[in-house]
């Protein structure tokens, strides 16, 4: 078949790979046979929920907009995490993942008015 040159907008190299554009005039999409050498720039491989049912420390800091933006922060002592109900990286929203978990009490809280849970600190109005 011979060695054929594709010009920049025929072709992108990303994460996945490379990818042929649509426009490209000299590939089409009834399949041409190709074969292609390039190479790979460094990068990372990261593995999703390989350590599910371990436990984390959670804690949300931000502004409660509900009273007038004023500063909130709610620490969950003990939290796991259940598989994702969804992970949708093809959809209208941005990567969107869905996760339930359980708040497990911790027994070093103790005390009278004191939660095992979780604590929530509120800025006074």
């Amino acid at each position: 078949m011979g060695t054929m040159t594709l010009t920049v907008s025929e072709y992108e190299i990303n994460s996945a790979g490379l990818f042929i554009s649509a426009n490209s005039t000299k590939i089409d999409e009834d399949g041409t046979p190709v074969e292609v050498s390039y190479t790979t720039s460094a990068g990372y491989n990261i593995q999703a929920l390989v350590g599910v049912g371990e436990e984390y420390r959670v804690v949300f800091a931000g502004k409660n907009f509900a009273r007038n933006g004023k500063g909130l922060k709610v620490v969950m002592y003990r939290v796991v995490f259940s598989p994702t109900k969804e992970l949708g990286l093809i959809s209208d929203e941005f990567a969107k993942l869905t996760l339930t978990a359980k708040v497990l009490s911790d027994d070093t809280k103790t005390g009278t008015d004191i939660s095992a849970f979780c604590q929530i600190d509120m800025e006074a109005v």
